[in-house]
């Protein structure tokens, strides 16, 4: 019994965004990289190898004379091995070696990419989950005397303390505190349902989230520090179409046996020119093309990002003069609330009054914490 409400509770216990977010990155499979093949990518080899073929051949040679009819026959066996090693190829080598980093490079960015777009998500979907939670605490708390009012108005009414107006006047106010509430209750239920399918989780239990909404850090400057694979990619192509164009000269060495008696070995040395063909030459002239499209694209996309990166500026600033006004605003709502409940108190106000009153603390509050929420939203996508 002692172990299942352990896990009971555990289960219940408030999670924080970080362990929300783990448990996205999780459940989408994040986690799972190739290690083994990434490290081949990212630390190839300075030279490469020989290439090694082995060949075999076997041949068989009848001859006919139909004139002296005779039959002559003769079979031949080979076995060689080969190793081409090219001498020089106008860098084609070592670009290979710098496009397996950028392969490893790319599958990072678009890892990096999908867990940017499930951190939004995550960042979106715990933002409205918490307001809606903590807004739901709020409210219940100042609204707890209009939602009383109900009861208390047939008591009332039923000792004659109060007019069938009033008593009608306190109860409409307490269905719209009911109303609003089960309409808050409402937006938190699908907040939770989206929490719940970010994270995976199929089960009944209610979410419930605790965040640090203490004044956060602006972030610094980040336009500057994507890196576009993608173009270095498109550069690197052009380059390799620019070396293919290149003398090549490849040597190859061969020895093996030929019918068992005789030994076969030599050296051959292969020269290409292919800066006189025309096709590649139309190839490296379009590699070029695509490498100076991408460096636009580039600069499209990091004013893109500037331009971002300010409004995310102007966003932030803007909620901090907010959260100061709305800060004011609780102050002056507690200020009229205390007012109103000496003067209950004292008889010169009604208790639906004082309940209003208490309402629109409450109301101000929420209104703060929300300001609060989204601050604390557009700080983490900005510094993500």
């Amino acid at each position: 019994m002692k172990t299942a409400t352990l896990f009971l509770t555990l289960l219940c216990a408030p999670i924080t965004f970080e362990q929300a977010l783990s448990r996205v990155r999780e459940t989408h499979g994040l986690a799972n990289t190739p290690h083994e093949a990434l490290r081949i990518l990212e630390n190839p080899r300075r030279f490469d190898g020989p290439l090694i073929r082995a060949e075999g051949s076997l041949s068989n040679l009848r001859g006919v004379d139909v004139f002296n009819d005779n039959l002559a026959q003769s079979r031949f066996f080979s076995a060689l091995l080969t190793v081409d090693y090219p001498l020089l190829d106008g860098g084609a080598g070592a670009i290979r070696r710098r496009a397996a980093l950028l392969d490893a490079a790319s599958f990072r960015q678009r890892t990096d990419e999908l867990s940017a777009a499930l951190f939004d998500e995550t960042v979106d979907a715990v933002a409205r989950l918490y307001a809606a939670q903590e807004r739901l605490r709020l409210l219940r708390t100042g609204f707890e005397r209009a939602l009383g009012m109900r009861e208390r108005a047939g008591e009332l009414l039923t000792v004659r303390e109060i007019s069938s107006v009033t008593a009608a006047q306190w109860q409409d106010e307490a269905i719209a505190a009911e109303t609003e509430l089960i309409e808050l209750e409402l937006q938190r239920l699908d907040a939770e349902t989206r929490m719940k399918q970010l994270i995976g989780d199929a089960g009944a239990d209610p979410i419930e989230l605790v965040l640090d909404l203490s004044a956060p850090r602006p972030p610094g400057s980040l336009a500057h520090a994507r890196d576009d694979v993608g173009m270095q990619k498109r550069e690197l192509a052009f380059e390799e179409a620019r070396a293919a164009r290149r003398t090549q000269v490849t040597v190859s060495a061969f020895g093996g046996l030929a019918n068992e008696d005789y030994a076969l070995y030599g050296l051959r040395v292969s020269v290409a020119l292919p800066m006189f063909d025309a096709a590649m030459q139309r190839r490296e002239a379009q590699a070029r093309i695509d490498a100076a499209e991408a460096e636009r694209e580039r600069r499209v996309a990091l004013d893109r990002l500037q331009q971002q990166e300010s409004t995310a500026s102007l966003n932030i600033a803007a909620l901090g003069k907010r959260i100061q006004l709305l800060e004011r605003a609780v102050g002056v709502a507690k200020q009229r609330a205390d007012s109103v409940a000496r003067l209950t108190s004292a008889g010169l106000r009604s208790e639906s009054a004082l309940a209003g009153a208490a309402a629109e603390v409450a109301r101000r509050e929420s209104d703060l914490l929300g300001a609060r929420v989204e601050l604390w939203r557009q700080t983490q996508r900005m510094r993500r």
